[in-house]
This record gives C-alpha cells, sequence and structure tokens, in this order.
C-alpha cells in the first residue's frame, strides 16, 4: 500500500469513525493531502464532501474542481497506461458516473443560479 493510499484511508477512519472518535476535521485533512499527492479515490471523495458538505462546509466551487481533477487524473493515468500501478486509482465508480455526476451538480447549480436571478 502506498503513502498517498495509507493516508486518504487513516483519514476515511476518522471521517467514518471507524476505531476512533470521529474527527471531520483530520478526516478533511488526510483526505487533502491524499488527493494533493495523486490519490484518484481522495480527489472523488473530496468531491463528494463538499458537493454534499460532508464533514466540510459545502462549496460547489471546490467540489467541482475536485471533480474535474479526478477526471483529468483518471484520463491522464489511462493515456499514460498507469492507472493500475497502484491500488488507491482503483475507483469504485466509472469515469461516465464521475462525469454524469459532475454534469447533473453543474446543472444543478445553474439552475439554482437562474432562479435566484429571476
Amino acid at each position: 500500500m502506498t503513502e498517498k493510499s495509507r493516508i486518504y484511508y487513516l483519514g476515511l477512519g476518522f471521517l467514518y469513525g471507524y476505531n476512533c472518535e470521529r474527527d471531520t476535521d483530520k478526516a478533511h485533512k488526510l483526505i487533502s493531502t491524499a488527493a494533493y499527492l495523486g490519490s484518484i479515490t481522495a480527489m472523488y471523495k473530496l468531491a463528494i464532501m463538499y458537493k454534499s458538505g460532508w464533514g466540510v462546509d459545502c462549496n460547489a466551487e471546490s467540489s467541482i474542481y475536485w471533480f474535474e481533477n479526478t477526471l483529468y487524473e483518471f484520463d491522464r493515468r489511462i493515456k499514460d497506461n498507469t492507472i493500475d500501478e497502484d491500488e488507491d486509482d482503483k475507483l469504485d465508480v466509472s469515469r461516465e458516473c464521475i462525469e454524469k455526476e459532475l454534469s447533473d451538480y453543474q446543472e444543478f447549480l445553474n439552475k439554482l443560479n437562474a432562479n435566484k436571478n429571476s
């Protein structure tokens, strides 16, 4: 298991309270660290966290940023043929699911903004 994977899974432990007291601040710091180290699963988890306000304040801009980075890294690693070198790169969802989730979220935000402006 790589360092970024260990950091990510430790962050999940704090996020869910696995064998420890739940601590969303520590979870966010650890998952963010793993994402910045290149963990695709951590990037995706941050996108979901920011989208839903799960352990962090809801933040559409950050959520979209992390969805887009997840897709970018996913594509880059497929192109470079390095997607399977690290068990951390094996997402539970497909690229198409991530794209759809991002698209649906952007559409929702656009409708929300349109309602605010009318």
